[in-house]
């Protein structure tokens, strides 16, 4: 490219000059030929530049959509994995946290009102409520 810029300078040089030694307002038309003819060389690799860089823009915007499209597809798959990994520690904190406790609760109501249909429900109440307060963590 700088080869051909060279010469479309030279050229255009040439037919400068020739016309100021000449002192004509217009230049021979072999003296103009050559010049057009490296302009046309000059335009002519302009295109195929421009060209080049057209399809090497296409090339890297289908990369990126390839690229944007993967980078979805994972982000798709890391949430649906978050979803499956919740829902899974969910059911292990209901099973081995929330279901004890649920049991607890029960046994205990059961106990409270077994000792309030006794004869001896204030003892029976007291007594109970001591049994839990032993076997309950704090």
């Amino acid at each position: 490219m700088e080869a051909a810029r060279i010469d479309y300078l030279q050229k255009a040089k040439d037919v400068h000059q020739s016309m100021e030694l000449s002192h004509q307002s217009g230049a021979l038309l072999a003296e103009y030929n050559g010049f057009q003819d490296q302009a046309r060389r000059f335009y002519d690799l302009g295109q195929e530049l421009a060209r080049a860089h057209y399809e090497s823009r296409n090339e890297m915007l289908a990369h990126a959509i390839r690229t944007f499209t993967q980078l979805r597809l994972s982000v798709l798959a890391l949430v649906a994995l978050l979803f499956v990994f919740g829902t899974i520690l969910a059911m292990l904190v209901y099973r081995h946290l929330i279901a004890p406790l649920r049991v607890k609760l029960v046994e205990s109501q059961a106990l409270l009102n077994a000792t309030k249909n006794s004869p001896h429900s204030a003892f029976s109440q007291q007594a109970s409520l001591m049994k839990f307060e032993l076997h309950s963590p704090h």
